[in-house]
């Protein structure tokens, strides 16, 4: 997924258009899979976003274990 199909709602609100085209909507908190360890998490655990934002040099960060991440760290889970 590329990053123009993101939008940041508000800080609980994600809106993402899938690989299919669907809009889909992800209110915080949501499940994510760590793609990339990080000093506090481990690839391929779940992890649940507590809010979104904007960033300077990222283009959206997750609140995870009250740590600001970047998205790039993740993969969304759509059910």
């Amino acid at each position: 997924m590329n990053n123009k199909n993101f939008f940041i709602c508000d800080e609980n609100t994600l809106m993402i258009v899938t690989d299919k085209g669907h809009l889909r909507t992800l209110v915080a908190p949501f499940t994510v899979r760590c793609i990339k360890a990080t000093d506090t998490l481990k690839e391929n655990a779940l992890v649940n976003v507590d809010a979104v934002s904007n960033h300077d040099t990222e283009i959206i960060m997750y609140l995870v274990l009250k740590k600001w991440v970047s998205y790039r760290n993740f993969q969304l889970i759509i059910r």
